[in-house]
């Protein structure tokens, strides 16, 4: 893993982690409903958000041509299916993401104690460094240096493991 893409990782972990997803958790009452009552909550979601303004054929449109109601229909129809695809898609993502985070949260805390301390109170605390410094008793330098070897060694056990 690439140490930048390793630092966006850790900067986003106490989100990934503990941080509500409103919308993962809207999905996944949404999935439960669609299993549970028979696809009829999803697909009046479903037709709340997508279905056409109009259900009753115009005849003058602006090219003066009727609507073709029938292909309308068929093509709202057609489209449930990647709907619901689309939400368990959504949804896997979100649980991909809080399980790679709480691997990630156990590789840092596996570090020895002092590295593994430092990236706790840096990324899952979200202390500022001054207050690291002052807890440690380190200096501006040491607390800086320390937290670049630790996510060094993090690194190094991310890429052992892979």
């Amino acid at each position: 893993m690439e140490y930048s893409e390793l630092i966006k990782r850790l900067k986003n972990l106490y989100e990934d982690l503990l941080g509500t997803d409103l919308e993962a958790d809207e999905l996944f009452r949404e999935l439960c409903n669609q299993y549970d009552n028979g696809k009829e909550e999803l697909l009046d979601e479903y037709a709340r958000l997508f279905s056409p303004v109009k259900t009753t054929p115009e005849t003058g449109n602006s090219t003066g041509n009727p609507v073709d109601m029938t292909q309308l229909m068929l093509n709202f129809s057609e489209g449930y299916d990647e709907f619901v695809a689309r939400l368990e898609n959504t949804y896997r993502a979100a649980l991909i993401k809080r399980r790679d985070a709480v691997d990630l949260f156990s590789k840092m805390v596996s570090l020895p104690f002092p590295e593994a301390r430092l990236l706790f109170m840096t990324y899952y605390k979200r202390m500022s460094p001054e207050d690291i410094r002052k807890k440690l008793f380190i200096s501006r330098a040491t607390y800086f240096r320390s937290k670049r070897a630790a996510i060094c060694n993090l690194q190094r056990i991310i890429d052992n493991r892979e």
